[in-house]
């Protein structure tokens, strides 16, 4: 059986989107083969994400009822008999349980998630999108976590922005699995970004909205600024200053 949850399916819907045409309101928009400076590519992020994903294979749904001439069967969910002849329900039921993890089946992430919840597997703990913080991402992402109740740990599921309105056109959903949430902004927060400029360095993140300038040289932190348009001009300005001070 081929669980279909997988990171790369998301990275191929990234993929596809550079360097096309789509609609955005209405008018055509060309999207760009290549990341902007200033921002951290979100393939990388899931890059990193691989192997963290979860099974998506949920049981099939069998009962066990008492038949004619006190024989116990084991029905399907349409309540045709799929194994007859039981002695007792306890060994009705014992067979049941086989047959449910012999015929599981992989399912979507959606259909995955209201299983667990059907089932009091896992309750969801919080949820958030890039986009409310201003991340430097070169696409932003949604994702909720939710708390595994059976075994520890959490569940994320994630999907990440394509083009035009946040609130729209998104991904498929992964779902990831870690032993806390801990492990997922992690990953997150240490695909970070760093470019040089004129003798300064400036460092950005998808976890911050600002960018973070220091002089090489001197190592000396200087002003954080908030687009990478105001941080390339306002270090254009302190070369500036310095050039005046030689002369």
């Amino acid at each position: 059986m081929t669980n279909t949850n997988s990171v790369q399916n998301v990275i191929n819907e990234v993929m596809a989107t550079r360097g096309a045409t789509v609609s955005v309101f209405g008018q055509p928009h060309k999207i760009g083969e290549s990341v902007d400076k200033g921002y951290v590519d979100i393939i990388e992020i899931l890059e990193g994400f691989k192997g963290y994903e979860a099974d998506t294979t949920i049981p099939a749904h069998y009962e066990v009822s008492e038949g004619d001439n006190y024989v116990w069967e084991v029905l399907d969910s349409e309540g045709n008999v799929i194994e007859t002849d039981f002695e007792d329900e306890m060994e009705a039921e014992e067979r049941m349980h086989e047959l449910e993890e012999e015929n599981a089946s992989s399912v979507s992430v959606e259909e995955c998630i209201d299983y667990m919840e059907f089932t009091d597997a896992l309750e969801e703990k919080s949820r958030d999108n890039s986009y409310n913080w201003a991340g430097n991402v070169s696409n932003h992402f949604d994702f909720r976590i939710y708390n595994d109740l059976i075994n520890g740990g959490v569940y994320v599921e994630l999907k990440v922005h394509l083009y035009g309105d946040v609130r729209a056109n998104y991904t498929d959903s992964v779902l990831l699995v870690f032993p806390n949430d801990y492990f997922f902004y992690e990953g997150i927060s240490e695909v970070s970004g760093y470019e040089e400029y004129k003798g300064y360095g400036i460092r950005f993140s998808a976890t911050h909205e600002g960018y973070e300038i220091h002089n090489i040289e001197t190592d000396e932190d200087m002003e954080e600024k908030y687009s990478w348009e105001d941080a390339l001009e306002y270090i254009d300005g302190l070369v500036e200053e310095e050039m005046s001070e030689e002369v």
